[in-house]
């Protein structure tokens, strides 16, 4: 049953992490209220370090920061703002 546990979660990246990670969501923002709103909003993280838009349309955020879970950040948001989807999540790597 361990065995199984392990290959269940143990490269999930869903679970929080101590590392610096990398986020990108999907939201639906029609309008640039919107979109100032939720960066704000992410901004307001505790172990955020960067919120940036991504994609051709600015309907994609990637976060950056430490110790971020987020399926809670998902959660927030969708109270919030309504459709939100996780696109990724990703470790990022120190550069020296």
């Amino acid at each position: 049953m361990a065995k199984f546990l392990q290959c269940f979660w143990g490269s999930s990246a869903i679970q929080p992490s101590s590392g610096k990670q990398k986020i990108v969501l999907k939201v639906e923002m029609e309008d640039p209220k919107k979109r100032s709103k939720v960066m704000k909003n992410i901004a307001g993280w505790l172990g955020v370090y960067s919120v940036a838009l991504e994609g051709n349309e600015n309907n994609k955020i990637a976060v950056v920061g430490e110790g971020i879970d987020p399926v809670s950040l998902i959660q927030k948001l969708r109270d919030e703002m309504g459709d939100v989807q996780l696109i990724s999540v990703t470790a990022v790597q120190e550069k020296n």
